[in-house]
This record gives C-alpha cells, structure tokens and sequence, in this order.
C-alpha cells in the first residue's frame, strides 16, 4: 500500500473512534432543538464530526471504505490478503481469528460478491460481504455485524 494512501485510511479509521453515532446524545439534541423552535439539521447525521455523525457505526464505514478503495480493495479479496481486506477487517472490528476468517471467506466467495466486475456497486457489493459475513459462524462471533 502507497504511504499516502496508508496514512488516509489511518487517519480515516482513527476520525471513525473519536466522533462515533451516539444514539442517546443525539436523540436529545434533536428533542431539545425541537422544543424550542428550531430543528437539528439532517446533515449533522451525514457529516463527520458530533454525535449524530454516522461515522464510527460499523456498516456506514464498510460502505465508505468499500466505495474509497473499490478496487484495490476487489483485488486483496480476489488474493485473500493484503492491506486493504487488513483494512476491511478492521473496519469490521474482527479480532486476530475473525480477521483470517473473513479473509479466507470473502476470497472464497470471490465470484458471488464480484458477480458484476465492470460495474462498481458499492450497495451491492456491500450487501454480499455482509451475506458472506453472517453465514459464517466464526466471523459471526469475531466480527461486529450489527452496527
């Protein structure tokens, strides 16, 4: 992986640890905003930074991640390694196990998550990791799915 390209999805995961969705905090500014005459803004739930931001929710990153890194991306599951399924995984927050795991899964299912290879659809490609995630039992355990 580029040096550069390594430092974006650090400083990427790390933005995803420090503004994460909190549903409590952002639930009660919206009740307060509303109270009181005026209404939170949509877009404070699609920004990057406060409570109500998407990021740090597992499926939102997976997308975001998946519609950055397309290809690069295709090309470490077609191999069953390398920084940017790394990348994925931890994304996935997988432990050491739920990392090789879903590795090994995502290359094997290969032709049924890429059905499609001239078309990038983040949706769709997303949608069958996830369905190659939740019919593994050990991914299940060492992976988070349902956020």
């Amino acid at each position: 992986m580029r040096g550069d390209m390594k430092i974006y999805f650090v400083l990427l995961f790390l933005s995803t640890q420090a503004f994460s969705f909190n549903m409590d905090k952002c639930h009660k500014v919206a009740l307060r905003g509303v109270g009181i005459g005026y209404v939170v803004s949509t877009s404070s739930f699609i920004s990057s930074t406060g409570d109500c931001s998407m990021l740090g929710l597992v499926k939102h990153d997976q997308k975001l991640f998946i519609a950055q890194a397309y290809e690069p991306l295709q090309i470490d599951i077609a191999r069953g390694s390398g920084d940017f399924s790394t990348a994925f995984a931890d994304i996935s927050k997988c432990n050491s196990l739920g990392k090789i795991v879903l590795k090994r899964a995502l290359q094997k299912n290969y032709g049924k998550i890429y059905q499609d290879a001239n078309f990038e659809d983040v949706e769709k490609t997303h949608s069958e990791i996830l369905n190659v995630m939740k019919s593994d039992q050990v991914i299940i355990k060492n992976c988070q799915l349902d956020s």
